[in-house]
């Protein structure tokens, strides 16, 4: 007698849900790559000990002196240099205006590397929402297509609309593939970027929501956090401490030397003092005054010019957002919404026998057209708020 033994195998399968990478995770992993902060970070660094250093006195010096004038003679001495107070001060200021320079320029590359990082986001979130409405129109050229195969089976349609439907189908699976390939690409190029590898499951990139005009207003209206503006703050604050420095008293520095003279032959040691006063000509004390002063006033100008042109800038940025915004606003509560509706009336007619289908084709290709035109606008439209983000050193708006 055999016996039969049923071995019931449950096989239970999880589903790892992959957490999308998140922009400020991916951000935070280039600032750490990133070799442009690194190097500015050492620069920063080395700054930082010029400060010490201006804090510091001056080496002393030691110097030995052997002499033959008929007779032996040998000098040891001592040398101390000391700057005027004056003198210490504009240094200090100097190596401080500096160090400030390099934490502007490692918030600009921050910012930089934002603006990098939210168009390789903006374009994946774009792609992706191309293929999606490529793949709805494809379903839905597939239903008709299923619809029409049970019509021709029973006699009552032609075969010629078949053919032009695969036609079509097959013209969107093409269109669906090359956009397919295009965010593979994509992905590519964010991964070493990132130095990182990812997959499809990791990029799940949806657009953010846009913020209200009250905002982007605000945003404007604020200057001062542009990078231009504080790079170019941080240069006046440089010239003025040059300026500064070259407005030297009449002593910049004393000199303090002691020691002593041998002459070994009679026995004899005698000792040495010293003092010396370092003082610059007058001529060209006068003429590095006037020209720090010429920098200066250039920088100042300068800033002017920036803020003037920003302000142009932002002026010229808000006409093309508010055309766009309307524009979207249309294709959102109109176009699409209508061109939806008379799609669908047109699909239950033509199954109805009251249209043809080339009329189905055209309002398929209608809502098409404007859901694309409603996302490249979309996409415009982020890549301007991008820029303002970049222009003016904020981040009103972002990934989430």
């Amino acid at each position: 007698m055999y016996k039969s033994m049923i071995v019931v195998v449950i096989c239970l399968s999880f589903t790892i849900a992959q957490t999308p990478l998140s922009f400020d995770d991916a951000l935070q992993h280039r600032i750490k790559i990133d070799k442009g902060l690194a190097a500015i970070s050492s620069q920063r660094s080395a700054a930082e000990m010029d400060i010490d250093l201006v804090k510091a006195l001056a080496p002393t010096e030691f110097e030995i002196v052997l002499e033959d004038f008929g007779q032996d003679e040998i000098e040891v001495a001592f040398h101390q240099s000391l700057d005027s107070p004056g003198i210490r001060r504009s240094k200090h200021e100097i190596a401080e205006s500096e160090m400030e320079g390099f934490t502007v320029d490692s918030e600009i590359r921050r910012m930089q590397i934002h603006h990098e990082l939210s168009m390789y986001f903006l374009e994946l979130a774009r792609t992706s929402q191309e293929l999606k409405l490529s793949q709805d129109r494809l379903s839905m050229t597939r239903s008709i297509l299923d619809w029409q195969k049970l019509q021709f089976n029973e006699g009552a349609l032609s075969e010629s609309e078949l053919i032009r439907t695969r036609f079509e189908i097959a013209g969107i699976e093409a269109e669906t593939k090359r956009i397919a390939l295009s965010r593979d690409l994509l992905s590519q190029e964010l991964s070493q970027y990132l130095s990182k590898d990812l997959n499809q499951a990791d990029l799940q990139v949806e657009f953010a929501d846009f913020p209200d005009r009250i905002s982007i207003v605000e945003g404007w209206d604020q200057l001062g956090t542009a990078p231009m503006i504080k790079r170019q703050e941080t240069q006046i604050s440089l010239l003025r401490s040059l300026k500064a420095a070259s407005d030297t008293p009449i002593i910049g520095s004393i000199g303090i030397s002691a020691g002593m003279k041998i002459i070994p032959e009679f026995d004899q040691k005698f000792p040495v003092f010293g003092l010396s006063l370092e003082t610059p000509l007058f001529t060209k004390r006068s003429k590095s005054i006037q020209q720090s002063e010429y920098r200066l006033r250039s920088g100042i100008d300068e800033l002017e010019s920036i803020s003037s042109d920003i302000t142009s800038v932002g002026k010229r940025w808000m006409k093309r957002w508010e055309l766009g915004i309307h524009e979207l606003r249309s294709l959102e509560d109109i176009l699409i919404p209508e061109a939806q509706h008379l799609y669908e009336r047109v699909e239950d007619e033509y199954i109805a026998g009251a249209r043809t289908y080339l009329e189905v084709l055209d309002t398929q290709t209608l809502l098409s057209d404007l859901q694309h035109k409603e996302l490249e606008l979309h996409s415009e439209l982020a890549a301007l708020l991008f820029q303002m983000n970049l222009t003016l050193g904020v981040t009103i708006y972002e990934f989430d």
